[in-house]
């Protein structure tokens, strides 16, 4: 595992802790993907949003389930859905939280500079308003914070 090539990716859930693929996701440690191609089929891995930055969600209702930041190394399990949209999928990682939207943003936002983790250096140029979730994402875009779960 190459140094620095960790990120961290928000993946909605269900309230029964399923991604938009089926796969099961623990409370806490380690998940991986029950099957996983090399491909931009989402049905095949763990999808979601690079370091949470985005600015509308395809599939995913906010205000409905949970949201899971998930620690990933960049690799060539690493696929780029769509660039403009910021989407992805990979095959595992580890679980560092659960909860809903605002949390998930407060946290990525927060440990992003967290030199302990081994982040890749583009954390450091993220805007607070590009992280789904925070108070500037929300006011950005005139949504209301929903405070669910």
């Amino acid at each position: 595992m190459t140094r620095n090539n960790y990120l961290l990716v928000l993946v909605h859930l269900t309230f029964e802790k399923y991604d938009l693929s089926g796969n099961k996701f623990p409370d806490e440690g380690f998940v991986k993907a029950k099957e996983f191609t090399r491909d931009n089929d989402i049905r095949y891995g763990i999808f979601g949003y690079e370091w949470g930055a985005v600015r509308r969600f395809r599939f995913e209702d906010i205000d409905y389930g949970y949201w899971s930041v998930v620690k990933t190394e960049r690799s060539d399990n690493y696929i780029y859905i769509n660039k403009s949209e910021n989407s992805v999928k990979f095959e595992s990682g580890i679980i560092l939280q659960i909860g809903n939207l605002e949390e998930a943003g407060k946290f990525i936002s927060e440990t992003r500079t967290d030199y302990t983790h081994s982040f890749e250096s583009k954390c450091l140029y993220l805007k607070e308003e590009d992280i789904a979730g925070t108070k500037e994402w929300y006011d950005n875009f005139n949504l209301k914070e929903c405070y669910c779960v």
